[in-house]
């Protein structure tokens, strides 16, 4: 499987499983992310950690 096709599943999957607890659970979601990232020291791991930043940013928004 291709890195972007994984980190794309692999986001869906956050999103399904932490949506409704983002906020108070983003540790819990950054260490899943980097338990199934596929190296933890790729620069893909920073950009997982910015979408979960960003989703955390939505949920804010949506909280309003």
């Amino acid at each position: 499987m291709d890195r972007d096709k994984y980190d794309k599943q692999l986001m869906r999957w956050v999103k399904n499983h932490y949506w409704d607890s983002l906020e108070k659970d983003k540790d819990l979601i950054l260490r899943h992310l980097r338990t199934f990232a596929v190296s933890e020291e790729s620069d893909r791991i920073k950009e997982l950690e910015a979408e979960v930043e960003r989703l955390k940013a939505i949920l804010y928004e949506y909280q309003l």
